[in-house]
């Protein structure tokens, strides 16, 4: 949702539509997972419980919106992608 965003002016009226339309309800991939920067200066980290609740599985990650210490965190990242695509190919 828009209201996630900390700096409102910042993003353009249509694209908080077409960016921020997705919802538990209509994703097609219900293997969706997050990664969430907690100290993400664009988006509020704790936005997403309001939308998604319990229903996806979140990875949180001590750095900030842009990933700075990408190269840390790749590890975790990459157990988090194969896991969804573990989880994708038994739910077929």
């Amino acid at each position: 949702s828009p209201e996630q965003i900390v700096e409102q002016e910042r993003i353009l009226p249509e694209m908080k539509t077409k960016i921020f339309s997705v919802t538990p309800e209509n994703i097609k991939n219900k293997n969706a997972r997050l990664i969430i920067s907690q100290f993400d200066q664009t988006l509020d980290p704790n936005y997403y419980k309001k939308i998604w609740g319990d229903s996806v599985k979140v990875l949180k990650i001590p750095d900030e919106h842009k990933i700075v210490k990408m190269e840390e965190f790749m590890p975790s990242i990459h157990e988090l992608i194969l896991d969804a695509f573990e989880k994708s190919k038994t739910s077929r």
